[in-house]
Order: C-alpha cells, then structure tokens, then sequence
C-alpha cells in the first residue's frame, strides 16, 4: 500500500474496499461469477459495467462507446484487445479493427505490446453495407470474435453513395 504524508491515498482506499467486497462475496452462489467477461483494462470500469473486477462487458453483446472527439475511445478500445489477449482466457478468439476514418497514428506495439499483433487491420468498412457484410462474414466462420468498429459516425451508406454520383 502506498502511503502519502501518512495518509492513504484515495485509490489505495478505493482498492481496499473492492477487495474487502470480494473477500465478503467469496463462496456466495451467484448466477454470474463464472461468467466469461471481456475485460476493459480498467478495474473501476469492469466493477462499474458488471460489479467484477475482471471483465466488463458480455461476450456476444453490442457495444456502443459515445465520447466526443479525442475523448479516448480508440485508446478504451486498444486497452481492452490488449487486455483480453494478454487475460489468456480469449486464445480462440479473433480480434478485428475496423476503421473507416483510417486515421490511427499511435504505435500499438510500443503502447499495448506485442499482443497488439494478433488484432486484424485488413477489414475496412466504407459503408453501413460494409460493416453488416463484414459481421455475417466474422459470423459465418463460426469462430468467436471481438470486433471494434472506430468509428460508426465515418460510414455512409450505398444509397447516399449513389445520390452523389447522379
């Protein structure tokens, strides 16, 4: 535990009470303890989505992530692949970024480590078309998948495509 000019800090106080509710919940019966979560990289995040330290969010479920510009979704987004493929509990699973705007100018390797490898950067989707296409694709191979799109608001859609060639 870190000390500050004798005091705890707020998040060594934070901290020792989450394990303090986890040590009281050992051994209750409970229909979601052996549930597999996604993690977010964020312990206070994961307890804020699903009241568990290591996971927040359901696999098989749609994510929307809202935030203006520069908020820090793509970095949520990375955090969470980095997470997950480093969690050891996601081996069989593809990874796949998805990202029309293609402005991603970070070094994933150097931020989020070598894990960062293992997300597929090939499928770009231009169209709301495009990304449906896409997901049946992913559906198609039968294989579980976490799939990020970055981000909704760069698609357009085949018809609003074609009024602006005529």
């Amino acid at each position: 535990m870190v000390k500050r000019r004798g005091k705890r800090s707020k998040v060594d106080e934070i901290t020792n009470e989450v394990k303090d509710v986890l040590n009281e919940n050992k051994g209750k019966e409970s229909n979601h303890e052996d549930r597999l979560l996604v993690p977010t990289g964020s312990t206070l995040l994961n307890l804020a989505l699903s009241d568990r330290y290591d996971g927040g969010f359901v696999p098989g479920s749609i994510v929307n992530i809202v935030g203006d510009w520069s908020a820090g979704k793509t970095f949520l987004l990375w955090t969470l692949y980095a997470e997950t493929i480093y969690s050891g509990k996601f081996d069989d699973y593809d990874f796949i970024y998805d990202e029309p705007e293609c402005s991603l100018n970070l070094d994933l390797e150097k931020l989020f480590g070598f894990g960062a490898g293992r997300v597929n950067k090939d499928i770009i989707s231009d169209t709301i078309e495009d990304f449906y296409r896409n997901i049946r694709e992913q559906i198609s191979k039968d294989k579980p998948f976490i799939y990020g799109l970055d981000s909704l608001d760069a698609l357009t859609s085949d018809e609003e495509r074609l009024s602006l060639i005529h």
